[in-house]
């Protein structure tokens, strides 16, 4: 029930990448961890998601680490009242991955009025099941929910940023991150080590 947290900024013996972590004796950069409850408890850390990604401690942005259980963490602002059970980074190509839920006295119904959608721009064309809704944050992480229907949990991801409003960078990161994904899920069967996951217009 991990996480990795981002955006550390410039290099330093605490920071390598944009992640928080620490060189070993063998001068790896090895990223600091998180860990959640399974009711969305980070012991000695404030952590919460938005449309705009998973926030800890109001300093970094959290990512989920290849390799360890799921993480559930509780919602804020237009999505208090619901939880994400994160599982996965998208093979790389996503801040975190897994399902959003309605706690008991919630529904979509009263979030999907605050995204972006359905179905805006090529989310047409998506493959995703049901209708895409999209948080809308240019410069962070942004909530893609992709919704089927009633009021079960239902899939979402946090793509490094929103594609349709950042200008062509926005849409170009985005088809990038879409081809890393497919080409790496030909012969990948899990989340990739820590090297390999952050937005494509890092490598």
């Amino acid at each position: 029930m991990d996480l990795w947290e981002r955006g550390c900024g410039k290099e330093a013996a605490t920071c390598h990448k944009n992640y928080v972590g620490s060189y070993n004796d063998k001068g790896k950069f090895v990223r600091t961890t998180i860990q959640s409850d399974a009711n969305g408890n980070f012991k000695g850390h404030a952590v919460s998601f938005n449309t705009s990604g998973i926030h800890i401690d109001s300093k970094y942005q959290g990512v989920f680490a290849s390799g360890t259980a799921a993480t559930v963490v509780n919602g804020a602002g237009n999505l208090s009242g619901f939880q994400g059970t994160f599982s996965t980074n998208c093979l790389g190509t996503c801040a975190a991955g897994g399902t959003l839920a309605a706690l008991p006295g919630h529904s979509f119904t009263e979030l999907l009025p605050s995204l972006r959608g359905p179905d805006q721009s090529f989310d047409y064309f998506s493959g995703h099941e049901g209708h895409q809704y999209r948080g809308g944050n240019e410069a962070t992480p942004d909530l893609h929910l992709s919704y089927v229907g009633g009021n079960g949990p239902q899939s979402m991801h946090f793509d490094w940023r929103y594609p349709f409003g950042s200008g062509w960078s926005g849409f170009e990161e985005h088809a990038w991150d879409l081809i890393i994904n497919k080409e790496r899920s030909t012969t990948w069967t899990k989340d990739p080590s820590d090297e390999y996951v952050h937005p494509s217009d890092e490598d």
